[in-house]
């Protein structure tokens, strides 16, 4: 399968290309349902990592959003109830990535970070991202 480029036009892709803070320069917490492979890839990719797997296993949802916004972490997850903490009872955060897979097998989950972190760097802050293995969709909450 081959995945195709995603191009944000209109206001919303202005200002992705406005935000000057890059992905390298951002931290992230991988959820333990995400598992740890994904975070074993980010770390290997120069990214600052923390893995809920491998350093906090049980610790809730709650909580997880509150470490990251303590210590400014983009959330990568594929649990939807992060949707709802931000949509629903606007929790806030620095950025969530929600990985809605069909396949979420680590080497998906890799392709799909490769992809965001290739096509979106810098504008993956502060946005509510889903991805899928063909698609990107931002939102913002307000």
């Amino acid at each position: 399968m081959q995945v195709q480029p995603v191009s944000v036009d209109g206001p919303l892709g202005d200002r992705l290309r406005r935000i000057e803070t890059s992905i390298e320069d951002l931290s992230s917490y991988v959820d333990e349902c995400t598992g740890p492979l994904l975070a074993r890839w980010l770390r290997q990719e120069g990214h600052e990592v923390f893995s809920v797997y491998d350093d906090a296993r049980g610790i809730s949802d709650d909580e997880v959003m509150r470490k990251a916004v303590d210590e400014i972490r983009i959330i990568v997850t594929n649990d939807k109830d992060f949707g709802e903490r931000v949509f629903r009872d606007s929790h806030p955060h620095h950025g969530v990535i929600l990985l809605r897979l069909s396949d979420e097998r680590p080497a998906t989950q890799i392709m799909v970070m490769r992809r965001l972190l290739d096509e979106f760097s810098g504008g993956l802050s502060n946005h509510f991202v889903v991805a899928t293995e063909e698609h990107v969709r931002f939102a913002r909450p307000r």
